[in-house]
């Protein structure tokens, strides 16, 4: 088996002496991975990347990096790079010369600097830009140049904490696919922190869901949207359905909720049981049945409609089952043109297998 490039083990931080703001982390990343940590504010994802960065030291617990223990090593000593949401830029510098600094710091002969400058700056798409000042650059631009700085140097690892924050929702998906670009092309180990879980599911080859200073579930995304381990997960990536359950029973594939009666359920998750269980749902996975039809899936309700959102391509319906509010995602195709209510009752239902229990 491959030993991990790199390698938290039970890595703790407190500020106060009290609260530890990273409470007893481990965690493993593979060589050229993209690694996202997830997490509402105070998770601890971003103290976690600032002692990856060698900003923070630990209390307690070990940081390896390529097989070499960097927990007490200085930043200015660890081959790592850092990209932070507010660029962190020399207006008095031109473009050529905030990509070339690290380079000057590190004592890099001229021809060289020029060499690898010129380089990066084509992987962004700046090289246009060279003279300009920070001033003379949009957002987008300007994230770019912090981006080639962080890369120039040749990192070990790139850090990347927050970077997108600051730009509009376009150029920020824009930025998306330019990120996921320049890893494929570079392959250098990236880890992005953010707590946009839409930015995780875009670009990360694995998720690291930070909780309360803990890690409560490290997987791809699609891992973490199709099988989360437990309802912070289940609702922080995605858009959900959570029903409590009383009881469920995998052998008969049954789970009984506390407010909307019993449904068929086909997939459980085996991790160790906690003392509340619930009925995971997504919105998508639900259908509008007609009216009059009779029941072909395995759960069927009637909805009471509260509202109904349109979005362009898709509508969001959300009413009440026995005064539990549930929500579906109906696509424009889906309905074949056909409008649909903004009041009274209708036919909802999914498949046993859309249905969840974490």
């Amino acid at each position: 088996m491959t030993a991990p490039y790199i390698e938290l083990t039970e890595v703790v931080k407190s500020y106060d002496g009290r609260t530890r703001a990273v409470d007893n982390i481990s965690l493993s990343v593979a060589k050229g991975e993209f690694i996202t940590f997830l997490g509402p504010s105070g998770s601890g994802k971003t103290t976690t990347l600032m002692m990856l960065a060698g900003f923070e030291e630990p209390d307690a617990g070990r940081i390896m990096l390529a097989g070499n223990d960097i927990t007490h090593v200085r930043s200015w000593k660890r081959n790592i790079g850092v990209v932070f949401q507010n660029y962190a830029l020399f207006p008095h510098m031109t473009v050529r010369r905030n990509v070339a600094f690290p380079l000057k710091m590190r004592k890099v002969d001229d021809a060289t600097i020029q060499r690898k400058t010129a380089a990066v700056l084509k992987l962004v798409g700046l090289s246009d830009f060279a003279d300009r000042y920070p001033t003379q650059l949009s957002g987008g631009q300007q994230q770019r140049v912090a981006l080639a700085r962080g890369l120039v140097f040749e990192p070990d690892v790139l850090l990347l904490d927050e970077p997108l924050g600051a730009l509009d929702k376009n150029l920020r998906e824009q930025m998306q696919v330019e990120l996921k670009r320049i890893h494929r092309e570079v392959g250098v180990t990236m880890i992005y922190v953010t707590h946009d879980q839409s930015e995780a599911m875009t670009m990360s080859d694995r998720i690291v869901v930070f909780r309360s200073g803990r890690i409560d579930q490290v997987g791809s995304p699609m891992e973490l949207y199709d099988r989360p381990r437990t309802r912070f997960v289940a609702e922080f990536i995605g858009d959900s359905n959570i029903l409590e359950l009383t009881d469920a029973n995998e052998g008969e594939g049954v789970a009984n909720t506390r407010d909307i009666g019993s449904v068929k359920v086909q997939r459980f998750n085996r991790s160790p049981a906690a003392a509340t269980r619930y009925l995971l749902v997504r919105p998508e996975e639900i259908v509008l049945l007609p009216q009059d039809a009779p029941p072909t899936l395995d759960n069927t309700f009637m909805l009471a409609i509260a509202n109904v959102i349109h979005y362009g391509n898709e509508s969001v319906l959300i009413g009440t089952i026995s005064g539990t509010t549930v929500s579906l995602r109906i696509r424009i195709g889906a309905r074949a043109g056909r409008e649909l209510p903004d009041q009274g009752m209708v036919r909802i239902g999914w498949p046993a297998q859309h249905g969840y229990v974490v």
